[in-house]
């Protein structure tokens, strides 16, 4: 069957546990082998987003800075915010809400149809997002909810473990096909007994990302410093643009990390591996033809003490 324009087929995720630095390199193999992919779906995610901070005028803050580094009196006298336009701002907000949903799950929706080689293409992520957007939606809610009752109570340690422990669950309701709340449960079995393992692999993937995102925002930044000719309005925008497609770039590495994490969960606690060879065999089993009869023995030669049948002496 054809694919559509731009689909993308991969071979299945090999399961297995995976150590850390396993994981990392299968993270990296994965988002370069589907670059264009994971690109798409992130730029889709962060343009909206973009052309609104350029319409309200965020990118002036940016300039503001380059402009303090030769005039410390900048901001008495910049005027910033008698342009802003709050219409815009109130709107930035509202999609900021309305695309929670694809946020959350669009990368991580990439890296399922990846991992077990279904035809997939930009369009066909957000489609199938799309279809759960109201679950995933609650499963968010409900670890934002969560978080903010117990950041209120000081019990930021309990807020760390919750999340830890419902990190899969967004993966669980897109492939598994579970309600929010299931989901959330389902989760936090699949994690039981490995927490420490994937608050270590999580702390490593957030540092990882924030070191190539600081870094090549540092140096966007010194080329919108250091470039002659430009306003520091233009400046600025030059550095927001940076920081938004560097952010974009990096996005997709936790939602990998995430989705084969919980895969590995699986052949850890419930050895996926196996099971999903077993479907295989079954599977080819249905599709072979039926083996061959054993071919019949050969007539064998009488042996020399007895004599053939209807002889005589």
């Amino acid at each position: 069957m054809a694919q559509a324009p731009g689909a993308v087929r991969t071979e299945p995720l090999r399961l297995r546990p995976l150590q850390i630095s396993e994981l990392l390199d299968e993270t990296f193999r994965i988002y370069r082998g589907n670059f264009l992919l994971f690109a798409g779906v992130s730029l889709a995610l962060a343009l909206p987003g973009l052309v609104l901070n350029l319409l309200t005028g965020n990118y002036k803050v940016f300039g503001l800075f380059f402009s303090a580094f030769s005039d410390p009196n900048t901001f008495e006298h910049s005027g910033f915010g008698s342009d802003f336009n709050v219409t815009y701002l109130l709107a930035g907000y509202a999609l900021i809400l309305l695309v929670v949903p694809l946020t959350a799950g669009a990368n991580i929706q990439a890296a399922i149809d990846v991992a077990t080689a279904r035809p997939t293409s930009i369009g066909a992520v957000f489609a199938r997002v799309l279809r759960r957007y109201f679950g995933i939606y609650g499963v968010v809610a409900m670890g934002f909810l969560m978080g903010i009752v117990m950041i209120t109570i000081v019990l930021i340690p309990l807020v760390i473990w919750i999340l830890v422990s419902w990190s899969v669950a967004v993966v669980v309701l897109l492939l598994e096909g579970a309600r929010p709340i299931a989901s959330l449960r389902r989760s936090r079995a699949l994690v039981r007994g490995h927490w420490w393992r994937l608050f270590g692999i999580l702390v490593v993937t957030y540092f990882l990302a924030a070191v190539i995102s600081s870094g090549v925002g540092a140096l966007a930044g010194g080329i919108a410093a250091l470039a002659p000719g430009l306003s520091a309005d233009v400046r600025g925008a030059v550095l927001l643009l940076a920081l938004a497609l560097t952010s974009a770039m990096t996005q997709p590495v936790f939602p990998i990390v995430i989705t084969l994490m919980y895969f590995d969960l699986r052949v850890r606690n419930e050895a996926l591996d196996l099971d999903v060879l077993v479907q295989k065999a079954r599977a080819e089993s249905e599709t072979l033809p039926p083996p061959l009869p054993p071919p019949f023995p050969s007539p064998s030669r009488p042996s020399p003490s007895q004599p053939e049948a209807g002889g005589g002496y």
